[in-house]
């Protein structure tokens, strides 16, 4: 039936995205709706690889990533994060003051980790996941906007 629908053989779709790991030709699917798919930023963000929460008056690990630089330097879920270089931090503080510095900075940070006291030497990374940003494109044909339209349940 899906074939029918599609006009042709779906088998190399499957075997090549779903089944397979080759990446979607994002760009291409998306301009067929008038999207432009493009990088925010043009130089990665400086990135340490974990996400924090802040809780009544501690700043808490929620998540590390694998084969970021705070998975490397052994920050764990769980660990409060009390300073960087020395400087008390709060989950805003922290995203901020890591923006502001560059790949292949160190920086110290000072952590409760299982109720012991710990400084953490972590040289900073590049993030490996760029941000996007969606745009509609400036003159859609009136193909892109209905496709646009169906897709997304909006005006354009």
């Amino acid at each position: 039936m899906s074939e029918e629908v599609a006009g042709g053989s779906l088998q190399k779709f499957f075997d090549d995205y779903v089944y397979g790991t080759a990446q979607l030709p994002w760009e291409e699917y998306l301009l067929r709706a008038g999207l432009l798919l493009a990088p925010k930023d043009s130089v990665p963000k400086t990135w340490l690889g974990v996400t924090t929460t802040d809780a009544g008056d501690k700043t808490r690990v929620t998540r590390v990533t694998a084969g970021s630089p705070a998975y490397s330097a052994g920050l764990d879920l769980g660990d409060e994060i009390l300073a960087l270089d020395g400087l008390r931090v709060r989950t805003s503080d922290l995203n901020d003051r890591i923006a502001e510095r560059k790949s292949g900075d160190k920086v110290t940070l000072t952590v409760f980790h299982n109720d012991h006291l710990k400084e953490v030497r972590v040289t900073l990374g590049a993030s490996p996941v760029p941000a996007y940003k969606l745009t509609k494109i400036p003159a859609p044909t009136p193909l892109q906007k209905s496709i646009y339209e169906s897709w997304l349940k909006a005006t354009w």
